[in-house]
């Protein structure tokens, strides 16, 4: 009935298609690279979220984040979180910093 291209022969294109993809061991080991982030893309992924709840980092904190993290991003949201839970006022600033190191 495939062959034929009649109704109900249940998934006519699954071979071609299984062919086309990934197995599912190569996507399951497949490892993108994620690189540090430049010091400017650091300093947006800072500043952006905390804007929109009215705080502000100043440019020396951000600096020290950017030095002890090397702009990783998951350290970033470590310190990050710390200092947003330190922090008394915006903007947080470098003494913020270096208590949550």
């Amino acid at each position: 009935m495939a062959q034929r291209q009649l109704p109900g022969a249940g998934l006519p294109q699954l071979m071609g298609l299984a062919g086309k993809l990934k197995s599912y061991a190569k996507r399951l080991f497949d490892y993108p690279e994620l690189d540090p982030l430049n010091a400017q893309d650091t300093a947006e992924a800072l500043r952006e979220p905390v804007q929109k709840e009215g705080v502000e980092f100043t440019d020396e904190a951000i600096d020290e984040i950017r030095r002890i993290t090397q702009g990783y991003a998951y350290f970033l949201h470590a310190w990050v979180y710390q200092a947003w839970n330190l922090a008394t006022a915006s903007p947080i600033k470098l003494d913020v910093v270096h208590r949550a190191t």
